[in-house]
């Protein structure tokens, strides 16, 4: 999944729009995977990050970004939806 802007010589694009993208290496790299595009503003409220998760239907999530205040109450909205954690700042995230 990707968002934002994909220049057209991006090899993201290619691989959305084409199946494959060239490395910079000149060597053709085929993708089965189906690469999707979201829309998302870059200051999205609390609403639009609701219908983001109810959308997407993530396992986990985490809320790294903004005033813990915000971050708790998000939580609490989506805490049903999803996994959620917020992590201490500078704190390490394993995948």
């Amino acid at each position: 999944m990707t968002s934002g802007y994909l220049p057209p010589d991006s090899p993201l694009k290619s691989a959305k729009e084409n199946q494959y993208f060239k490395t910079a290496e000149g060597e053709t790299v085929s993708v089965k995977a189906d690469v999707h595009q979201i829309e998302l503003s870059g200051h999205a409220d609390q609403l639009e990050l609701i219908q983001l998760i109810a959308k997407v239907k993530p396992e986990r999530t985490l809320l790294v970004h903004g005033e813990i205040d915000q971050a708790e109450a998000l939580s609490k909205k989506i805490g049903n939806m999803t996994d959620v954690y917020i992590p201490e700042r500078n704190e390490v995230i394993d995948a």
